[in-house]
């Protein structure tokens, strides 16, 4: 049961009594029940709630904070209080812009978006082993060996602070992650969804197991550069990284980001779009930030086109700009961050793509990926749970996991054809991708 808007500005607005100065408070209340199965049969369930809260005060530009566990009064007061003393013992912020003020965080039409499910919250035990059985039958029938989880989860999220803002959000998740295997062929298949009736277990244990399948007696090939179709699995790896190394206003001011000094500059294909927009349907529901700023659009690469990243009060302050609300929860020292990202689709089909292509590589899934080089957004990774030769147009045998090392910008300038339909992988929208070439250094072990 949600314990709703008006209970958590309450627990949030009497801990701020305790402060004796402006403050900040985030408080997150989630509940999680997890069933794992493996060796085609289920191993574990376990279900968890957890509440988080965070709290600021700043005396002038001296600020402190706390977190705690918990969600009853007196333990939100004394964390409060914690936070308070450790603001005393502080040296001046000069650069803390102060918090935000109710008029600065509005809630732009849209933003109370509908995105908690009942059902989904209340799925039981005896509906998730139900849910995980397909995975288990299919891959027994065929001789293989099915594991991975069925996760379902629900959160509210309220940020309230002493200068009039509070913003609200309950939501639900949930996934069902399948890995076949059979000696030295693995594949898998995860769905995402706000709604658990989004995803359909049986489909979902299907494609895992028609993969294996297609991944048994891989072969090797020569490393080198191959002309690749990426699908959204390992085109979200690829934003992500891209996110990590250099998408936030603190790596920008820092020099660090590969977007320094580089607006207006084209740095990809014009068939390339990236983006952030937490009002976006499909992607995780997040119409504010952590400081309680409405989310904005903000477009990376615009057909090609580096913009500008993201910003959260503090690195809008230092840049004489406004936040874009992205930013993390306190105390953080990453700066702000794109949680919702996506890139625009094409007008390709996956199997367009494989039948352009005479002779190259098809890969299912990136795999324990990093940076190289941030400047250049250069990685080194492998490939996993299903890489395969096409020939002719046609997929036509399994390849052994290649090792890869290339840089990101270099490959998102290769791009030859986008996927017009996008695929949510964890909190990402990506569609597959065809690359003339990408850079493979040598079979994994």
């Amino acid at each position: 049961m949600l314990l709703g808007p008006d209970r958590m500005k309450t627990l949030l607005e009497t801990a701020f009594k305790k402060a004796g100065a402006d403050a900040e408070g985030v408080l997150e209340v989630s509940r999680q029940a997890v069933t794992r199965f493996a060796a085609n049969r289920i191993h574990q369930n376990v279900a968890e709630e957890d509440a988080r809260a965070s709290f600021r005060v700043a005396m002038g530009r001296r600020v402190g904070g706390a977190r705690t566990n918990g969600r009853d009064r007196q333990r939100l007061a004394e964390c409060v209080r914690t936070a308070a003393r450790v603001a005393q013992a502080q040296r001046e912020d000069p650069e803390f812009p102060g918090f935000v003020r109710s008029e600065c965080a509005p809630a732009p039409p849209g933003a109370a978006l509908d995105a908690y499910d009942i059902t989904t919250a209340s799925l039981s035990p005896r509906d998730r082993a139900r849910a995980v059985l397909p995975a288990v039958r299919l891959a027994g029938e065929s001789g293989f060996e099915a594991s991975g989880a069925l996760t379902v989860s629900s959160t509210e999220l309220a940020v309230a602070n002493t200068l009039g803002t509070f913003r609200y959000q309950p939501s639900t998740w949930a996934q069902l992650h399948v890995v076949v295997r059979s000696g030295d062929a693995e594949a898998a298949w995860t769905e995402t969804s706000e709604r658990w009736t989004d995803i359909d277990p049986v489909r979902v244990a299907r494609l895992a197991v028609e993969r294996c399948k297609r991944s048994l007696s891989p072969v090797e090939i020569e490393p080198g550069d191959w002309p690749v179709v990426l699908e959204p699995e390992a085109v979200a790896d690829m934003l992500e990284l891209l996110a990590w190394m250099g998408l936030g206003a603190t790596a920008v001011l820092e020099g660090r980001s590969f977007l320094c000094g580089r607006s207006g500059e084209r740095v990809a294909s014009e068939k390339v779009t990236i983006l952030d927009d937490g009002l976006r349907p499909g992607s995780p529901p997040r119409p504010f930030d952590y400081e309680g700023v409405s989310k904005r659009r903000v477009v990376f690469i615009d057909k090609g086109v580096a913009r500008g990243p993201v910003y959260d009060t503090r690195t809008a302050a230092r840049a004489g700009t406004q936040s874009t609300g992205h930013a993390l929860p306190e105390p953080n020292t990453f700066g702000p961050y794109p949680l919702n990202l996506a890139m625009e689709p094409g007008d390709s089909s996956l199997d367009e793509m494989i039948a352009s292509t005479a002779r190259g590589v098809l890969v299912s899934r990136f795999h324990y990926t990093n940076p190289v080089d941030p400047r250049k957004t250069v990685i080194t990774g492998m490939t996993r749970f299903g890489t395969f030769l096409i020939e002719d147009g046609k997929v036509t045998k399994a390849v052994k996991s290649m090792r890869f090392t290339d840089s990101i910008l270099d490959g998102l300038s290769r791009v030859e054809a986008v996927g017009k339909e996008l695929r949510r992988v964890e909190d990402t929208l990506a569609p597959a991708v065809k690359l003339s070439s990408w850079r493979f250094t040598g079979v994994t072990a």
